[in-house]
């Protein structure tokens, strides 16, 4: 291990010939599974955690001591343990030529782990193709995986992403990946494509779709379309348009609005609502506090 760490951090220059010497070295060492996996498991950990020239020294390194036969031979295992390390493999360093097999994998819905490995590794892999492939291919996507394809693709720092055939999507898991990812990465373009989704009977979609619209709201219609489904969304969509409509310029509608809340929503929301009401009209909030009822002097 040491001998491959400064083998891979070295500042001094090293000839061809030393270098060919060196690895000839590492290859003694990469005659069983577990020295195998030992290794692998350094250079992920450093290509992961590096980029520019050590990330393709470590693909080079990679690829000279790691024959794909014996990524093949894991990912056809028929132990989980095997597929989840191939799967991981493939997608830090991005080996093509198992997306066929692993879409199978990501068909098996029953074999949720799996499943949810194998969807990954084709995100990492490459987002826009696959994305198309999973949309195509309708496969399942729980809320769970959604949240754990956006962490990856925030790691990987990936901007290549099918918005459009996303949203477009009549797929639950698809859809709400494309929401969530047009708000993190502030597609503003695709406002409008979201704000239809505002009126979807499926809860999931509507928060989603009320979250990513509330970034994007500007104008006073946009305000009045988020005060119009309050009464019909989660705790976490009801949090979020106080939050927005708290901004509109008409000041007079976002006063009434929040005293509304201040007085009718449970004290959860009639603090949120104060607060915002604080910054706005401080007398409203005095008057609030003269109320018959004890929730709203609570609140305030």
């Amino acid at each position: 291990t040491t001998y491959l760490l400064n083998f891979i951090f070295t500042k001094e220059f090293l000839s061809e010939k030393e270098k060919v010497r060196r690895k000839e070295r590492f290859r003694k060492y990469v005659r069983n599974d577990y020295s195998k996996m030992l290794i692998i498991d350094i250079l992920q950990q450093i290509h992961h955690q590096t980029t520019g020239l050590l990330g393709r020294a470590t693909e080079q390194l990679f690829a000279e001591l790691i024959h794909v036969d014996f990524i093949r031979s894991y990912l056809l295992s028929p132990y989980y343990k095997h597929k989840a390390i191939a799967l991981n493999i493939i997608a830090e360093f991005k080996i093509q030529g198992f997306e066929r097999y692993i879409i199978r994998l990501a068909r098996r819905k029953s074999k949720k782990m799996l499943h949810t490995d194998a969807l990954v590794a084709l995100v990492r892999l490459d987002t826009f193709a696959n994305l198309i492939q999973l949309i195509n291919n309708n496969i399942y996507i729980s809320l769970w995986e959604v949240n754990l394809i956006i962490d990856n693709i925030e790691k990987d720092n990936i901007s290549n992403i099918p918005y459009k055939a996303l949203l477009y999507s009549n797929n639950r898991g698809m859809l709400i990946l494309g929401v969530i990812l047009s708000r993190l990465h502030h597609k503003e373009e695709f406002k409008d494509d979201i704000k239809k989704y505002i009126a979807s009977d499926d809860a999931n979609v509507k928060e989603e779709a009320i979250l990513t619209f509330s970034t994007f709201a500007e104008d006073h219609t946009d305000f009045v379309c988020l005060r119009n489904t309050y009464n019909n969304t989660t705790e976490r969509g009801k949090l979020c348009i106080i939050e927005t409509v708290s901004k509109s310029n008409d000041t007079d509608y976002t006063i009434e609005f929040l005293v509304w809340v201040a007085i009718n929503e449970p004290i959860k929301f009639k603090t949120e609502a104060l607060r915002n009401l604080l910054l706005i009209d401080m007398i409203k909030v005095a008057s609030l506090k003269k109320s018959m009822d004890p929730l709203v002097r609570m609140a305030c």
